[in-house]
């Protein structure tokens, strides 16, 4: 018999989930004899009927996949708790969005009539702060899923038939919810509390941080696939954000002005495009539009990142006269603090373009690099025709799968111990593709043929 796990925490999942997997893994046609099945891995999830009717027990219904879900959140929910995890990803959310609020209310105190040190400052050192409150928050994460890999809890799991498409939901949605917190605390604490981003457009907010905390857990997730240990994985992790993130900072002063291609290529790294849309957010925070004839006749306003400048690539960051002279190729009557920037715009484009990216770089390691279980796929499976063209077949009880090989042919094997048969005259095939088991009471002589193989 199969007993789950003893390193699953949770014991509904253990009492429930698995061994509800395990009879939905199995075809009617390997549970129905008492002898050997070759089990085709690619038969469909059901309950075997016969074998409980014979014993006069109903069969359990098959576990449906919001059933299976429901359970696997479980399971992180539970094991966050006892590990911490949801404050190990709201505290740092909640220091930076304070130590932001408070060092843009020194700069604005403190560099009050020096307006241009005090943007330039602006749109360095509080896009470094709030990228770094990202990296943060979802730096557990790594810790989450490849922990999963070295307690072999994922490989247990995969065993007993969770789909990988569920078991990746679950950590989706249970990251997904981790955001949006995060994203609520950095509302209240610099939209309400200090009025960081009330220039902003609210839509552009809201859609910017859940980009950016989705553009970071999918980067975690790729970032995965490579580590079997969770401690390698911590510090690579670590080490590479913070390398990413000087990175994004001294970008800002080596490719501005140059030309938008290599703001496009920079861009494919997630602490680069998040840097940028922060910095625009506060360029345009401090940014002027006038329709005046005179700067004191308060026609100048501060209309902050909107739709209608997302994809704006000039601010002036002082107030100006619009009858002022101008060099021809200007936008507008500027004096001379016109900035020239990686649009809004095109950080969001490069963020949504980066998130698809991240999900399908992640989905090809997890099957070409299993780590030390599993069976790995060809680095170009996907490109297989058997791949993109399925053709899934349930093949008979004692029929060979068409175009399969005989792995391993056994015919006539006998044992017998002081005169007691313990093997009758078995005979089988063996085929490659197939899950192979032997099903049988105690004593029926499964152990002792196995033996007889070795």
């Amino acid at each position: 018999s199969i007993r789950p796990s003893p390193l699953l925490p949770l014991p509904a999942l253990r009492s429930r989930l698995l061994p509800a997997l395990r009879c939905a893994a199995m075809p009617p046609s390997a549970l129905e004899t008492d002898g050997s099945a070759g089990i085709d891995a690619e038969a469909p999830l059901q309950a075997s009927v016969p074998l409980f009717a014979a014993r006069g027990l109903e069969p359990p219904a098959v576990p449906s996949k919001y059933f299976i879900f429901k359970l696997v959140m479980k399971k992180h929910l539970f094991l966050a708790v006892k590990r911490k995890r949801p404050l190990a990803s709201l505290f740092p959310v909640l220091l930076w969005s304070i130590l932001a609020a408070v060092l843009l209310h020194a700069f604005e105190s403190g560099l009050g009539d020096n307006h241009q040190i005090r943007v330039l400052l602006e749109v360095i050192l509080m896009p470094l702060y709030l990228t770094l409150l990202i990296s943060q928050s979802m730096q557990s994460a790594i810790a989450d899923i490849v922990s999963d890999k070295e307690s072999k809890m994922k490989v247990i799991q995969d065993v007993y038939g969770l789909p990988t498409s569920i078991y990746w939901l679950t950590w989706y949605t249970y990251y997904g919810i981790v955001s949006v917190g995060c994203i609520f605390i950095v509302y209240v604490v610099l939209v309400f509390i200090n009025p960081v981003f009330t220039s902003v457009n609210q839509l552009i907010f809201i859609f910017f941080w859940l980009a950016a905390f989705a553009q970071q857990f999918l980067f975690i997730c790729v970032a995965s696939a490579l580590f079997d240990t969770v401690r390698t994985a911590t510090m690579f992790v670590s080490f590479l954000g913070l390398l990413m993130m000087g990175s994004a900072s001294a970008l800002q002063g080596l490719l501005r002005g140059k030309s938008d291609l290599l703001w496009w290529l920079a861009s494919f790294l997630p602490q680069v495009n998040t840097f940028n849309m922060l910095s625009a957010m506060f360029f345009h925070k401090n940014s002027y539009i006038c329709t005046g004839s005179s700067i004191h006749d308060e026609h100048c306003t501060q209309p902050g990142l909107t739709f209608g400048n997302v994809f704006q690539n000039y601010v002036c960051t002082a107030p100006y006269t619009v009858n002022a002279t101008i060099p021809a190729d200007d936008p507008y009557p500027c004096p001379d603090v016109v900035t020239v920037l990686f649009p809004a715009g095109y950080s969001l484009i490069m963020m949504v373009v980066n998130i698809a990216i991240f999900v399908l770089l992640a989905w090809w390691l997890e099957n070409v690099r299993q780590g030390e279980y599993g069976s790995a796929k060809p680095l170009c499976f996907c490109l297989d025709a058997a791949f993109m063209c399925p053709r899934r077949q349930v093949t008979p009880l004692g029929q060979q799968p068409a175009g399969s090989t005989v792995a391993m042919s056994i015919r006539q094997l006998t044992k017998v111990f002081n005169g007691k048969v313990a093997v009758d005259n078995l005979s089988l095939d063996m085929h490659g593709h197939e899950i192979f088991a032997l099903l049988g009471h105690n004593g029926a002589g499964k152990t002792t043929a196995i033996n007889c193989i070795v």
